[in-house]
């Protein structure tokens, strides 16, 4: 976990996150970074995950999830158990994109989310 507003805590995760990718881990980050409101479709990500392929050669696999604000309990009538649908797509290999184009690589990939999720398939009736 980040405390985004703490400068020395952002650092301390990234160097944690490094330390990982060197000794071969798989990592997960939510690019959103934090949790928007629930009519937000989808935050604007985050630099981190982007900055972090492109620094250490990784590809990305994103993963769409969702079912999130019909699970996560924005208040009290809001949120419970049930299914939670997702979709891995495509990996993108590392080396797609150059170390200039981290805004464009992070702007597609939010694109390819936004295209899916606008686009998400219906639930069966046990969902």
């Amino acid at each position: 976990m980040v405390d985004r507003s703490n400068k020395e805590s952002r650092k301390q995760v990234y160097q944690s996150v490094q330390e990982r990718v060197k000794n071969g881990a798989s990592i997960a980050i939510y690019p959103e970074g934090g949790v928007p409101d629930s009519s937000v479709m989808l935050d604007r990500f985050k630099n981190g995950a982007f900055s972090m392929s492109l620094t250490h050669g990784l590809p990305i696999v994103p993963i769409i999830n969702y079912d999130c604000k019909k699970r996560i309990n924005w208040d009290f009538y809001h949120g419970g158990p049930g299914v939670l649908r997702y979709k891995i797509m495509p990996t993108i290999k590392a080396g797609t994109y150059s170390k200039n184009e981290l805004e464009k690589f992070r702007e597609d990939v939010r694109a390819l989310f936004i295209e899916e999720l606008t686009n998400e398939p219906v639930m069966n009736s046990r969902g």
